[in-house]
């Protein structure tokens, strides 16, 4: 029998788990884990460095997320196909519009419009309601999620850190999957990689709570117990039922979404009337060039018409389009804006007025920056005068609307000579 754990957080659980997701598909690997599932708090900002490396590591990825509810309960969200990870995106990106910052909540009516593709583990949404013995409101719970996700897409989840209150918790869990017909699951609710990572996450809890460690009193998990664990181990802890251990490995190969299912889709830039994508561009390129070169030479033109039989076999006309208009508000203000990086090598976007190097003058090479045979989507930066770039961020919402652009954030790692100053 093997076992998969599926309640996994790592360091993209900001201030809560202690570890990488690189560290925690490597553990997993080490311990004979075939599959693990990554379910960080409200988001999924880890999936791709996750997916990385079990691709490196050789173990089953599963995407999912701990989503906070409105009550303040905790659901473990996983996403079983391309439909529940688009669903599971859906509903994270609607709770952090909605909320203030660090405050997101997802609204149980929310998951019901949204929960083909996607299964659910109870998390700690029944945790309070067993130990206070409060029968109503454990019902209502159950009966409330059932009818969400069905029964076949619902399950109880039993989690035992070696305290006493868990032996109560796990006793009304089973009897309450008995009495419901509802699928056990076991769990560990894993914070950190190993036993001595928890030093890490109690540190972590004193950031989050701004309070010394000292004075963390009762802010502190009791013991070390939240580690990703050898399946053997939980597979003994959980002998009594089985069944909450076959259904780990059940889950997980039900769950075979992968993030090469994805495509992007970018919005569709509005052409005139008989116009296309491909063909609007190009007469933008050529009318650009003549600007910046005049009479155009047969070394200009066969370089424009490469460029442009790559980007249209790649479908990428729409982004030099959405680039070149973003570059057009700009100019048409007054607000400085300059390509840069690898896209001074394309002809294309020397025409377009995204950058300013002349490639063919300079003898670039365009296939450092688009090439068929990479099968790589393009990044185009842009620099935008910083005391006037808000008036092009707002252009790109105005245009779009909210729901189709985004900004996006870096995390700043901090190495030990930097994190001391």
């Amino acid at each position: 029998m093997d076992y998969v754990e599926l309640h996994c957080k790592s360091n993209f659980s900001f201030l809560e788990g202690a570890n990488h997701p690189e560290e925690l598909a490597n553990q997993a690997a080490t311990l004979g884990y075939r599959s693990l599932a990554l379910t960080d708090t409200n988001g999924i900002y880890g999936a791709v460095r996750f997916a990385e490396a079990t691709k490196l590591s050789g173990i089953h990825p599963i995407f999912g997320s701990e989503v906070i509810l409105e009550n303040n309960k905790r659901l473990v969200l996983l996403a079983e196909n391309r439909t529940g990870y688009s669903n599971l995106s859906l509903l994270l990106a609607n709770s952090l519009q909605s909320y203030p910052k660090g405050e997101a909540r997802v609204a149980i009516n929310h998951i019901m419009r949204y929960s083909e593709g996607l299964i659910a583990l109870s998390g700690t949404t029944l945790y309070e309601s067993i130990l206070s013995d409060d029968h109503v409101t454990t019902e209502l719970t159950i009966n409330q999620l059932c009818e969400t996700f069905g029964n076949d897409n619902f399950f109880l989840e039993l989690y035992h850190h070696q305290l006493p209150q868990h032996e109560k918790y796990c006793k009304g869990i089973i009897s309450h999957a008995d009495k419901h017909n509802v699928g056990l699951v076991a769990t560990n609710d894993v914070y950190y990689r190993t036993p001595d990572d928890r030093r890490v996450q109690d540190v972590l809890t004193c950031i989050k709570n701004g309070v010394s460690l000292d004075k963390a009193n009762g802010l502190l998990y009791p013991n070390n117990e939240r580690y990703l664990k050898p399946g053997s181990l939980m597979i003994s802890k959980f002998a009594g039922t089985p069944t909450a251990i076959a259904n780990t490995s059940e889950i997980a190969e039900r769950c075979q979404f992968a993030l090469k299912d994805l495509s992007t889709v970018l919005p569709d830039f509005p052409v005139p009337n008989g116009e296309t994508s491909s063909s609007y561009l190009r007469r933008l390129v050529y009318d650009g060039a003549i600007r910046r070169c005049g009479e155009l030479s047969e070394v200009v033109r066969k370089q424009l018409d490469h460029e442009l039989t790559i980007i249209d076999h790649l479908n990428l006309s729409g982004y030099f389009l959405i680039v070149w208009d973003i570059c057009r508000f700009c100019r048409e203000r007054g607000i400085l804006c300059q390509g840069r990086g690898s896209a001074a090598n394309s002809a294309v976007c020397y025409s377009l007025e995204i950058t300013a190097v002349d490639p063919i003058k300079l003898e670039l090479l365009f296939e450092r920056f688009l090439s068929e045979e990479r099968r790589e989507p393009p990044d185009i930066d842009i620099d935008i005068a910083s005391d006037r770039r808000e008036e092009a961020i707002q252009y790109v919402y105005a245009k779009y609307g909210r729901d189709h652009a985004a900004m996006v954030c870096n995390v700043i790692c901090y190495r030990r000579r930097s994190a001391v100053r």
